[in-house]
């Protein structure tokens, strides 16, 4: 067999070791804490203030500064900013995964957007970047220490859970020459969902071509999850110039997922009739499916560095070590499946079909679904990522001018490890159906109430009858293969950067010129499986060749930035820069993974080359009275060798007819837009001091000539041609309110061979709520309410709106709590 649990590595005891001393090092601090030493408790001077931004490194628009909130996160200061756009979360320069929930605003100096990459940060920040400065434990004013305790609902099926978390800020000594931050969070809470999916296809009925159902079901998705956070920070000052640091953070990740999915798939029948109401069918099948799982991740990071300060000279130097391991264990999955059934769907409401069986059949009868495969399935995920950096700056070069130059050098390694097990079982000596792993949990209830779900397997039973019956299970050595041995490889990249850049200014001028230059180096091992045809002619697995590959490239990405002062409110921004995209390891790997049952084929291309990008930004503010603000910005991104994931159909060999995926680069494409922004209190209005209003629109095109589709000029995927984001504010004394509206127009999810296969998602909208209230002067209460009118997560269409091909049902959620500061 293939699977199974292996044996423990090395790698996985290190991490055990290491996260058991780390855990105890933060209790230790919290511990220390509890009676904080004889520090003075003062309010910080964060709460109704701008935010100090060291503007001397970046040039911003005023409306990309974001204001913290005295005793709140940096996430919820960032979520009253819906009109803000990122991809990419920068901490201190560098590229970080900590959650912003997890910052508070104490901890940090500043936040901004950057929507422009600057020399300094890497040239694959692209889609703008929030990027924060950490304020030393030395720094602060006073020691805090806060408990944080929130309930979460989920509407779906009125699961709850809740998140605690304790946490420490502070000098340790009177001396004030050590501080340290630490916190704890555990979080459980519930996830779920029901989703639709339906796929259409051409078919010949009565001698007419007609677009038909190929297949369309529902089912559910419930997950329970468990997440514990460590986090410890230390701060040492040597000296007045000379500070050292050290942060640490750990994150445990464990989820229980069960999925149903139940599909009548038409494709194995023949269609009798067709019309626009909907279609008949005879022989058609049924099939029953559960999948359940529980996976484990832990994501340990170490940050150590220092800052050296003196005169007009800067330096800082910090090493960072990240190390992420993802386990799935139990990961059973089973399909149960009713043959020759005869079938009938109506479009009565094309977004959601109804189906009736239409012969002797039973739709609910479990000794109907006779097993047709199980999968038996391990997977195991090592991400290692090692990072150092070297920043020098010098600052008043020349005094008039406020010049400074700024270069460094970075050199990043990460390494991947996937190793993949499935065994499948497509065959049973003897009888096996639902009724001998029947589920008692029923669905009475599915896309608010469309559908219904009362025969299921339970995945639990499922398995204990396979275990306890292995020897009369059929092992598909083929299958097995195909599904596993591509999915197991190894990759490395390495990216070492140097850059260089300059600040000046000059009246009502100033700019950033700058350059940074990268030298990418990804080498990797993937499989291919052979396939043969025996002497009965059937297709067997024949051998598993190990298939190497590497690539490099260097890439050289000038910077420029300006800002002309027009008038004391009228201020001018442009830039031009270049940045990238490197195509995933996933993409590069040279596999192939055979469905010879769907006839599919998905391929690695080792060839792939990254995506460049050439930006051009000018934005306009304006200064309106009463700290009103309107902001007009112009874009264009010229892309080259953008990556697509291209379907086609081969032509000759043991897999003609089969449809290959391969992800490949296209020609040119061009990205243009607007976006205004307009920020206005709106107390003067005969309305209650305190009201304000953040309005922004985004209109852009995209245009992309794909090599499937030559001569039509077709959008890039992903990218909705109209964006529009409202926001309702209140801040009163103490209360502050906000509700959240975001408007998307459709946009292409895949181009296809034809327009008939193209994917769309529909338009969508989406309403949220928050509030606050400072009950006292040390407690905080909270409310949160997402997805408010229960608008769905996605409604795609296939080729054309009238037909549908999926749906995700993902109702309001809520969570409030309460924070409090001892």
């Amino acid at each position: 067999m293939i699977s199974g649990s292996g044996p423990v590595s090395d790698s996985y005891i290190r991490t055990r070791l290491v996260s058991l001393i780390f855990k105890f090092a933060v209790f230790g601090v919290l511990l220390s804490m509890a009676e904080p030493i004889g520090l003075a408790a003062e309010e910080i001077e964060t709460e109704g203030t701008e935010n100090v931004i060291d503007s001397s490194e970046t040039i911003i628009s005023q409306k990309d500064n974001v204001n913290l909130v005295k005793d709140s996160s940096v996430a919820e200061a960032v979520k009253r900013r819906p009109d803000l756009n990122f991809a990419n979360v920068t901490i201190d320069g560098e590229n970080s995964g900590v959650s912003l929930s997890n910052l508070q605003a104490e901890d940090v100096t500043s936040v901004e957007v950057m929507k422009a990459v600057t020399p300094d940060l890497d040239a694959n920040s692209r889609g703008g970047s929030i990027s924060l400065r950490t304020r030393s434990t030395l720094d602060q004013k006073n020691s805090i220490t806060a408990i944080e305790g929130a309930f979460y609902y989920d509407s779906i099926d009125g699961a709850t859970g809740g998140r605690t978390k304790i946490s420490y800020s502070g000098a340790l000594n009177e001396a004030r020459t050590w501080g340290a931050r630490a916190f704890i969070t555990y979080r459980a809470s519930p996830y779920a969902s029901n989703s639709l999916y339906q796929d259409w296809q051409t078919a010949t009925v009565d001698d007419l071509d007609e677009f038909v159902i190929k297949d369309t079901g529902y089912g559910t998705f419930e997950r329970d999850i468990e997440v514990t956070e460590y986090s410890l920070a230390l701060d040492y000052k040597a000296t007045e110039d000379m500070h050292f640091f050290w942060r640490n953070s750990m994150e445990i990740r464990d989820y229980d997922t069960t999925i149903t999915v139940f599909k009548y798939r038409f494709f194995r029948g023949d269609y009798v009739s067709v019309n626009d109401r909907g279609g008949n069918l005879e022989g058609a099948e049924i099939r029953n499916s559960i999948w359940q799982y529980s996976s484990n991740s832990d994501d340990l990071e170490s940050i150590i560095g220092g800052v050296y300060e003196a005169n007009n000279f800067f330096i800082d130097f910090k090493y960072t070590c990240n190390y992420d391991d993802l386990e799935y264990l139990n990961y059973f999955t089973t399909d149960f499946v009713q043959e020759d059934v005869d079938l009938r769907y109506e479009l009565d409401d094309p977004k959601f079909p109804t189906t009736t069986i239409t012969n002797d059949k039973l739709l609910e009868d479990p000794e109907a679904y006779v097993f047709e495969d199980l999968g038996n399935h391990h997977l195991l995920d090592e991400e290692s990522d090692a990072i150092g950096a070297l920043n020098i700056k010098w600052d008043g070069l020349l005094s008039k001018q406020n010049a400074f130059i700024k270069a460094g050098f970075k050199t990043r390694t990460q390494e991947r490890l996937r190793e993949s097990g499935v065994d499948i079982y497509d065959d049973f000596n003897g009888s096996y159906t639902i009724a001998d792993a029947l589920s008692e949990r029923t669905y009475p209830d599915i896309l608010d109430g469309r559908y219904s779900l009362h025969t299921l397997p339970d995945a639990s039973a499922a398995q204990d009858f396979f275990e306890s019956n292995l020897d009369r299970f059929e092992f598909n050595e083929r299958r097995s293969r195909e599904n596993t041995d591509p999915n197991t490889y190894v990759a490395n990249e390495t990216v070492d950067a140097l850059y260089g850049m300059i600040n000046f200014e000059w009246v009502k001028w100033r700019a950033i010129l700058g350059a940074r230059h990268e030298t990418t180096h990804v080498d990797f091992v993937g499989n291919e499986v052979i396939l043969d045809v025996d002497e009965n002619g059937e297709v067997v697995y024949k051998e598993t060749n190990a298939v190497p590959g590497e690539s490099k490239y260097d890439n050289f990405f000038p910077n420029v930035h300006f800002r002309y002062n027009w008038t004391e409110t009228i201020t001018l921004i442009s830039s031009y820069t270049e940045t990238i995209d490197r195509p995933s390891y996933t993409y590069l790997v040279p596999y192939r993974r055979v469905n010879l049952e769907g006839q599919e084929i998905e391929e690695g291309n080792p060839d792939l080359l990254p995506t460049a990008y050439t930006n051009f930004d000018l934005s306009f503010d304006l200064e309106l009275p009463a700290r009103a603000l309107f902001s007009v910005e112009f874009f264009n991104r010229s892309v080259e060798d953008f990556i697509f994931n291209r379907e086609q159909i081969i032509q000759s060999g043991i897999y003609q007819g089969f449809e290959l995926d391969r992800y490949e680069n296209s020609t040119t494409a061009d990205i243009q837009g607007a976006s205004l922004t307009w920020r206005q209190p709106i107390d003067n209005f005969l309305l209650p001091d305190g009201l304000s209003l953040n309005a922004n629109y985004t209109k852009q095109k995209s245009e992309i000539e794909y090599p499937a589709r030559p001569r039509e000029i077709l959008p890039l995927t992903h990218i909705p041609d109209n964006e529009l984001k409202l926001t309702l504010s209140y801040q009163g004394e103490k209360l502050f309110a906000q509700v959240r509206y975001a408007y998307e127009t459709a946009q292409p999810t895949r181009i296809a061979r034809n327009a008939d296969e193209d994917s769309y998602y529909l338009e969508k909208d989406k309403i949220e709520l928050s509030l606050t209230y400072q009950l006292n002067k040390k407690i905080r209460l909270f409310a949160d309410v997402q997805n408010l009118t229960n608008e769905p997560y996605y409604d795609r269409y296939e080729g054309d709106p009238s037909r549908p091909s999926g749906f995700r049902y993902f109702p309001w959620t809520m969570s409030s709590g309460a924070r409090v500061e001892l």
